[in-house]
């Protein structure tokens, strides 16, 4: 069979080359096709300036009518890109017209613009001296009318023509090698036989259907591995596995790009390799190695046969505890279509869709398939183990730690076996948990077994129950009926009745608020925070301990009650938190500022309206007397000062509390008044709050101003 270059086309036969109405757009200059344009011009490039890389193109398929007219039916991206690199070659190195003219016999019938652009196109001469794009020098011609930006042809050829121009400018001779050494050819076929009808452009172009990037990935993808029975299978039982979730455009190309790409970022992160993202270089570098075509062929077989969706939901529950199950908190439990649909896509925002855990939790299950030597009861077992460190790992989880990641991943599920060494994998807290819960398993009966896991998958503790600690069993249901309670404020009153459960983040601290995240944060251990043990953990066991049944908000209201009508309670800071529910509100984080940073003044406190920063807050007790005597008093919010204070309207008094005083000062003599807040060992005896109220009424009633 006949090779042709371009102008060998040109022949006694072949008068010239028309791109029939029925042929779709010219596509290869498509902004959005940047990569395959980019690779192609790459693969022409090296055949016209190596002399090792001639290039023979794929088979072009074409009927001549009468008039000696070839109309391709096949090849009609790559005759344009050739047209195009013949004409930039001819108008850079100055060649003759009459060398050149067979440039003139291509055309294109898809619409009259695109015949009149290519008919002006051969005539014009672009100014080469300048660096100013061919694109920009076409738009500037009188010939070109502003509505042929329209024309999709004509759009795409003059971003071909920049691409060419930005990547042969420094190559000479091109001209040359086309046409004198021929190192771009291709074969053609005439179809005389078959007749010029529409069935010929539907049987073999499917009426102008683009070639899509996965047609184009698997063409590559096929040189490179050269391997019959992997192409077979892409083609065959790899579209059957992932014809059930084919996308809207009743393809199954993007979701099968998207597993493709996990199993190659899993393949980079075991092996430590730099991560890949373009299509073409990941076939090359990645699955020029044989291990990796096995393992791509592995990780896609193992799901073949099998019902998924039912696979995933018996080992997964969504948002409630199943027995036996791994609650994920997510509607979501398939998660391997989860990855198809997901992977490599982010929001604005820039965060995956597929995030991290999910790549984690994904392999996991991959880990499982490839292994069928490990039981289904070990599975069961360590699929919570690496959901509950997933879930408790969120600083650790990073690219940077993800070899290690999977490496601890494999080896749980594999062999059950929990590093308790420190490392650059799971949290080491969490998996020293782990390590203890198994132990604990192991002398525990299955009933007792189902008590843990239904604590561990508490959305307030996301599988880390280091706050009841697996020595208080029998607080278990106990604990879950309390947080299962639709009242976090009322939940936060008990547990102040009982004692301080905060905890300290450096210089602020932090108890329970009306965010969910907030309770969920108290709830894990951290390195960052002090109190964790000793305050939240001993409270609320100790809660657990003293009272049979915590699981309504009318028990916890008589607990709150009982507490704030008892004569034994001190009115400690405690006191006043549990009372005024505007103390709690006020605060959205749950976050206040103890001046002294101790508490050993525990009346002089802040309450801060943001989580981390002083930018908005109030002294405690005057925000709640400024909501008691609005009436009466105004809040000076605009004071810089931790201690900013009300002012009595009407009068030039201003009123702040102090650890055991109230002091009021006169603006205008500057003269500050000292009342003694009733105390005995620094503790309240009288309910400041009142007391502060009273004495704004007085300064009112006797007008001391």
């Amino acid at each position: 069979m006949k090779k042709y270059s371009f102008k060998d086309l040109f022949n006694e036969e072949i008068k010239g080359i028309e791109i029939p109405i029925i042929q779709r757009d010219y596509a290869q200059g498509r902004k959005s096709e940047s990569r395959i344009r980019n690779r192609f011009l790459e693969a022409l490039f090296k055949a016209v300036t190596e002399t090792d890389k001639h290039i023979t193109l794929d088979f072009v398929y074409g009927e001549i009518d009468p008039n000696g007219i070839l109309i391709p039916l096949d090849g009609q991206q790559r005759i344009t890109t050739l047209f195009l690199l013949h004409w930039y070659a001819a108008k850079k190195e100055n060649i003759q017209e009459n060398e050149y003219h067979f440039l003139a016999l291509f055309s294109y019938k898809t619409r009259s613009s695109a015949r009149l652009f290519c008919e002006n196109l051969i005539q014009f001469k672009p100014d080469f001296q300048t660096n100013e794009p061919i694109s920009k020098q076409v738009w500037d011609q009188t010939w070109y009318p502003l509505d042929w930006d329209n024309d999709p042809t004509i759009s795409a050829m003059l971003t071909m023509l920049d691409s060419i121009q930005a990547m042969f400018a420094p190559v000479e001779n091109i001209w040359h090698s086309l046409t004198e050494v021929k190192s771009i050819t291709f074969y053609f076929i005439a179809l005389n036989d078959m007749g010029l009808t529409d069935d010929i452009y539907i049987k073999m172009n499917s009426r102008g259907k683009p070639l899509t990037p996965f047609e184009h990935f698997k063409a590559e993808f096929d040189k490179i591995i050269q391997c019959p029975k992997i192409s077979h299978k892409i083609d065959g039982r790899w579209t059957d596995l992932l014809w059930t979730y084919k996308g809207s455009n009743n393809t199954i190309d993007d979701e099968f790009m998207r597993y493709f790409q996990y199993i190659s970022d899993v393949i980079c992160y075991r092996n430590e390799e730099t991560l890949l993202s373009d299509n073409f270089e990941i076939a090359e570098k990645l699955y020029s190695k044989e291990e990796n075509i096995k393992y791509l062929e592995a990780c896609f077989d193992c799901w073949h046969g099998l019902d998924i969706d039912a696979f995933f939901e018996n080992y997964l529950s969504k948002k409630v505890y199943e027995t036996g199950k791994v609650k994920v908190y997510d509607y979501k439990t398939n998660l391997f279509l989860d990855c198809c649909k997901s992977y490599t896509i982010s929001s604005q925002s820039g965060r995956r869709e597929f995030p991290l855990n999910k790549t984690l939790l994904l392999y996991a299950f991959l880990v499982y398939r490839l292994h069928p030597e490990i039981s289904d009861i070990d599975f069961r077992h360590r699929i919570r183990i690496i959901r509950n460190l997933i879930w408790n790992s969120s600083d650790e989880i990073r690219l940077d730690r993800m070899p290690s990641l999977l490496q601890e991943t494999e080896d749980i599920i594999r062999f059950g076996s929990i590093s308790s060494e420190s490392s650059c994998g799971y949290n080491t807290l969490q998996k020293s948990e782990e390590i203890e819960k198994l132990m604990w398993c192991t002398t525990n009966s299955i009933e007792a077994q189902d008590e843990l896991f239904h604590l561990e998958d508490h959305s307030m503790l996301y599988g880390c129950i280091a706050v009841m600690g697996l020595e208080n069993q029998a607080n278990f249901s106990k604990y879950r009926a309390l947080f299962n309670i639709k009242n976090l404020d009322l939940i936060s009153q008990t547990l102040l009745c009982v004692g301080d459960y905060g905890q300290k983040l450096k210089w602020r601290y932090q108890i329970g608020s009306k965010f969910y995240a907030g309770w969920q944060a108290l709830m894990h251990p951290s390195s960052q925070k002090e109190g964790f043990k000793e305050n939240t953990k001993e409270t609320i066991v100790q809660l657990l301990n003293d009272k049979e049944s915590v699981g309504t908000k009318e028990e916890l209201q008589k607990i709150i009650d009982t507490y704030l009508q008892s004569t034994d309670t001190l009115k400690d800071w405690r006191y006043y938190f549990i009372k005024y529910k505007v103390i709690r509100d006020s605060s959205s984080y749950g976050m206040y500022y103890w001046l002294d940073k101790t508490k050993n003044n525990p009346y002089e406190v802040i309450i801060m309206h943001t989580e981390k920063k002083i930018v908005t807050h109030w002294n405690t007790f005057l925000k709640v007397i400024y909501e008691d005597s609005r009436t009466t008093v105004s809040l000076n919010s605009t004071d810089t000062n931790y201690d900013a204070p009300i002012l009595i309207k009407g009068s030039p008094f201003e009123m702040r509390c102090k650890n055991s005083v109230f002091e009021i000062k006169n603006s205008d003599t500057r003269e500050i008044t000292i009342h003694p807040i009733p105390q005995i060992d620094g503790i309240d005896i009288e309910d400041r709050v009142e007391f502060g109220v009273n004495l704004i009424q007085t300064y009112l009633d006797q007008k001391l101003f």
